[in-house]
């Protein structure tokens, strides 16, 4: 149950957060953060038109490609209060059970983790970092290898440091 919940959070997740816009000019919008060709790298495979999310409330960005196999590659950036984000990546961490792990990678951001889920859960794995009162998920449509991990942190670490 609790696996279904958390699957069910974070894909609803993904989805809100790649509806939402642009918090002002001073934050890059999501396609800004993650290009088709960084995406195409993350999926191992050529991607689609990317689709910028834009809203009316201007809590945050998102942008998300699918690739030619038709996984899912995409960034969520939600401005969010520190205990918010905190009270969130908390609650997101006690549902995850397995076969799904969750880790946290060492300096990155404020506080992570990185979701990953096997095959039988559709390889919907996603990075999650508190920064400088945003809340930035990345998620990845694919088998976890231990290249992948090391290019989401890469591209991770590359989206920090334009905020």
């Amino acid at each position: 149950m609790r696996l279904h919940a958390l699957a069910a959070g974070v894909s609803g997740l993904l989805v809100l957060l790649l509806a939402v816009p642009s918090a002002g000019a001073a934050t890059p919008t999501g396609c800004d953060l993650v290009t088709a060709q960084t995406a195409a790298s993350l999926a191992g495979e050529a991607v689609g038109a990317p689709k910028d999310a834009e809203a009316k409330d201007k809590e945050g960005t998102g942008c998300k490609y699918t690739s030619k196999s038709g996984a899912n590659i995409g960034i969520a950036v939600v401005n969010m209060a520190k205990d918010d984000a905190n009270s969130y990546v908390a609650a997101m961490k006690s549902m995850v059970v397995a076969p799904a792990t969750a880790e946290v990678i060492p300096g990155l951001g404020e506080q992570n983790f990185l979701l990953v889920r096997p095959e039988s859960q559709k390889n919907l794995n996603a990075l999650v970092v508190i920064y400088h009162g945003k809340l930035l998920t990345l998620g990845v449509q694919r088998k976890m290898s231990p290249d992948l991990k090391a290019a989401m942190v890469q591209v991770m670490r590359g989206i920090l440091g334009k905020f």
